[in-house]
């Protein structure tokens, strides 16, 4: 990923920098980070002749090539070798675009944009394809009361992190990057600015000021990190900021046409000035009904679907939990429990022929080899599939004559609830997981807790049931909480439930700007089109994959009874929602404002020498192998789509 330390990078602030990034792709955007639940009435409002959400310079932050490569790269996981030179082909490409669509909206919104820096492009060698504006963490040294009661200037050498979306408050590692946040404007206008607009905006009871000395004091209601626990204050304090970088893989130029490509440059800049990354996530995230057209304006939330609303996101969380994880067609145990089931076989010291004969196959070469990165690799074998479901088979056996012992009780060679839980959050098997780098280890860990968590607490029930037996019964559990959840998100897609969320707003922004600019809005879709190639449906169809939406787009939205679809949303968490509902919800939009393209004269196209680039590009590409990613691919697959590792779009995972 990046020189910068493990324990650095997966600090909680740090982390924030990194789970802020506004991808144009289908990375999964950490709670807090602009999707709010309130269901509040917004106080931002959607207007193309207003291109920014506020004109306070605290917004916006420019960042020179330098810090991007050693602030920006070490905290979003860059590698800075990937950053292609300012006079690379395809950055000066990329770079013309911005200065169009950046000197189109001067020439008519100059006072609005005054404090905007210029935004500036950014190009990384990397074949995955993907775009994203990103925050920059700007240090200040100012003094932060995290009580009102606290005296003096606060702890020394603590410093922390304030989050624009929520107002949390978090531990900022003092050999975490960041930039000298006065370089543009000073340190108490900017406290300033940021106090007043998120005061204004702050639904959550959260409010700041600032005492007569200067300090920053946080409000009672504003939520503190754990970490932070006994801390009165903190002598100096992180913002993040927009950066005016809008960075761009270059494997993304491979899949679209120039003009898609343009849109997605304009979708990046919505995102760019409108500041998402420091707006309050009030102000989105909220819950409206979608009408048979899209109405000229931005959707009102509606406060009767705040509760199924909120009730859509938990839904979403459930069936998120057991997305990333292939499932084999027979097995008994969903795979999430796979990880758990073999860590006690290769764990349990019974000396039945059973446990015997299950160990000898876990730890067997032969059988890791066979089943190489399962459950976290999308693509199944038929070879795979039948060594699971003996290995199953074996491990059930083995552990159905175990009984689970209870509280206090010893019963030997087997193993109590307490140890179960354990076993579930921290798994010793397969061995690959000790080969996993720290980031990639502690994702899965996350998942691990939570399936220990959905496990739930020990009853007198379990008392002198097989170990097998009990395994069956959480497998039980966790099937009958994901038909649960799937009985919501039928209920959220049948009353056709909307959730605007900046990723909307920025598709919003990005049809009209790419009209402005002479083509086609449309362009908008085809680049979603290109990026959702290889996406595939989830289950229960809550979103379509690639063969079935491009069937649907091909026949105007209409199924073959000629009936209107609404495409589902796909999920509640993602701000992005699904591939095909953003094509479907985009055409909409062109035809609530009949956006057409501007009758402006636009730059001459010259097809070969895009096709020159592309093809440039991807010799580029076919050789460049990401040193992060080479050992493990498909666990970085899987890692990448939780966040872990930023703001990386991942195709194959388009659908979910």
């Amino acid at each position: 990923m990046s020189n910068q330390s493990p324990k650095t990078l997966a600090s909680p602030a740090v982390a924030a920098v990194c789970n802020l990034c506004l991808g144009f792709g289908l990375s999964i955007i950490i709670s807090g980070c602009g999707v709010s639940r309130s269901g509040l009435v917004s106080k931002v409002k959607h207007d193309a002749g207003k291109p920014v959400r506020s004109e306070l310079a605290w917004n916006w932050r420019s960042v020179s090539d330098e810090d991007y490569a050693k602030v920006m790269a070490p905290v979003l996981g860059i590698e800075p070798s990937t950053i292609l030179p300012q006079s690379h082909p395809l950055t000066a490409q990329a770079q013309e675009w911005i200065d169009r669509i950046d000197s189109k909206l001067r020439e008519t919104h100059a006072a609005e944009l005054a404090n905007v820096p210029k935004p500036r492009a950014k190009v990384l060698d990397k074949a995955v394809p993907n775009a994203f504006v990103a925050p920059v963490p700007a240090c200040y040294k100012v003094a932060v009361k995290l009580s009102r009661k606290a005296t003096g200037r606060g702890k020394k050498d603590v410093q922390v992190l304030i989050e624009a979306q929520n107002g949390s408050v978090q531990a900022w590692e003092a050999d975490a990057p960041c930039i000298d946040g006065t370089e543009n404007q000073s340190a108490e206008e900017t406290v300033a600015d940021f106090v007043s607009s998120f005061n204004a905006a702050s639904t959550n009871g959260c409010k700041f000021s600032v005492d007569s000395s200067g300090s920053l004091v946080v409000g009672d209601k504003c939520e503190v990190d754990a970490a932070l626990a006994g801390v009165a204050g903190a002598d100096a304090l992180v913002l993040l900021q927009t950066a005016n970088h809008v960075t761009v893989h270059s494997g993304i130029v491979t899949i679209m046409s120039e003009s898609a490509f343009v849109s997605v440059l304009a979708h990046e800049l919505g995102h760019y000035y409108r500041s998402h990354p420091t707006a309050n996530g009030a102000d989105y995230g909220y819950f409206y009904t979608q009408q048979t057209k899209n109405a000229a304006k931005r959707p009102s939330p509606e406060s009767r679907l705040e509760q199924l609303g909120k009730d859509a996101v938990k839904a979403t969380e459930a069936i998120d939990g057991g997305s990333h994880f292939t499932q084999v067609k027979g097995q008994v145990l969903r795979s999430e429990l796979y990880f758990l089931l073999g860590s006690l076989v290769t764990k349990s010291k019974d000396s039945s022929k059973a446990c015997v004969d299950a160990r000898k196959l876990a730890s067997s070469s032969d059988f890791e080899g066979t089943m190489a990165m399962f459950p976290v690799d999308p693509k199944l074998s038929s070879q795979q599939t039948a060594a699971y479901l003996k290995f199953e088979e074996g491990a059930l056996d083995c552990l159905d004559n175990l009984a689970l012992a209870g509280s206090g009780e010893s019963v030997r060679n087997s193993f109590d609830w307490k140890q179960l839980k354990s076993v579930a959050a921290n798994p010793t098997w397969p061995s690959w997981l000790d080969q996993l780098t720290p980031s990639f280890r502690d994702t899965l860990d996350t998942l691990n807790k939570e399936l220990a968590d959905k496990i739930g607490e020990d009853s007198a029930e379990s008392s002198g049931r097989s170990v097998g037996a009990v395994l069956r019964s959480i497998n039980k559990k966790l099937m009958a909480v994901e038909e649960d959840a799937l009985v919501v998100l039928k209920k959220a897609q049948d009353i056709r439930l909307g959730q605007y969320t900046f990723e909307q707003e920025a598709d919003d922004l990005a049809v009209e700007i790419t009209a402005s600019l002479g083509f086609d809005p449309k362009a908008v879709v085809d680049a979603m089109r290109s990026l959702g190639k290889d996406s595939r449906g989830s289950q229960r169809d809550l979103s379509l994959g690639y063969e079935d939406c491009e069937t649907l787009w091909k026949n105007n939205w209409l199924d073959a009874q000629n009936n209107y679809v609404f495409v589902p949303v796909g999920g509640f968490t993602d701000p992005h929602h699904s591939i095909c509902y953003r094509m479907f919800n985009i055409e909409r939009e062109v035809a609530a404002h009949s956006v057409v393209p501007a009758a402006v004269k636009l730059p001459a196209h010259d097809d070969a020498a895009w096709t020159d680039l592309q093809n440039d590009v991807k010799i580029r590409v076919q050789t460049l192998v990401d040193e992060a990613d080479m050992p493990f691919p498909a666990v970085t697959a899987v890692l990448k789509s939780t966040g872990a590792l930023g703001c990386v779009f991942n195709q194959s995972r388009a659908g979910k």
